[in-house]
């Protein structure tokens, strides 16, 4: 009995060009994609002055980049801390945004719009027994969750490298794609002939 391998081949092809059509479309497709990175996280101790009595102060930094394609509107960092005493901020480069107060206890900073690759850089200042970890809310805005990084600081190859290396990708994947079905072709000559 002979297995017709050419039908699972055209399925087998489908399924690929759906899959690479997707992965293209999602690539290349116009929405914001908000991004989130924590900076610095510190910790000092002041000495006492005439001014003021010393004391430990904490401070951290987030970091918001719209990666997209399209505006990200609305774009809100939640704070779950009390009011009392205020949050003390501050945000780089200058940009409007509105403070809110939140239902149950906090408050929120909103950007009415980020453009595409617009980064703002929010800077903390508290005092113990508040740390880092029990601030920050997730950040979102109208059109979605922002997707929280990690960010190592590495070297960025220059563009030249970047093209080479992404020239060998396609010619690996085509070269492998291609040595498949000969493999698959084998296949069905020497097993179901």
């Amino acid at each position: 009995m002979a297995i017709d391998l050419s039908f699972f081949a055209r399925i087998a092809e489908a399924l690929a060009i759906a899959v690479l059509g997707g992965l293209v479309t999602r690539w290349m497709e116009k929405r914001p994609r908000l991004i989130v990175f924590y900076g610095h996280i510190g910790e000092f101790q002041l000495q006492s002055s005439g001014v003021f009595a010393g004391g430990g102060v904490h401070t951290h930094s987030v970091v918001v980049r719209n990666s997209g394609r399209l505006a990200a509107h609305n774009v809100r960092l939640p704070h779950n801390i009390p009011l009392s005493p205020p949050l003390n901020f501050s945000v780089f480069p200058q940009t409007a945004f509105t403070r809110t107060p939140l239902a149950g206890g906090g408050e929120e900073i909103t950007f009415p719009v980020l453009v595409p690759g617009q980064q703002v850089t929010v800077s903390y200042l508290y005092f113990p027994p508040l740390i880092f970890s029990q601030i920050n809310l997730p950040i979102m805005s109208d059109e979605g969750m922002a997707r929280v990084i990690n960010v190592l600081p590495t070297p960025q190859p220059s563009k030249w490298r970047l093209m080479i290396f992404w020239l060998l990708v396609f010619v690996g994947l085509v070269t492998s794609l291609y040595l498949i079905g000969e493999l698959v072709f084998w296949l069905q000559a020497r097993f179901f002939p």
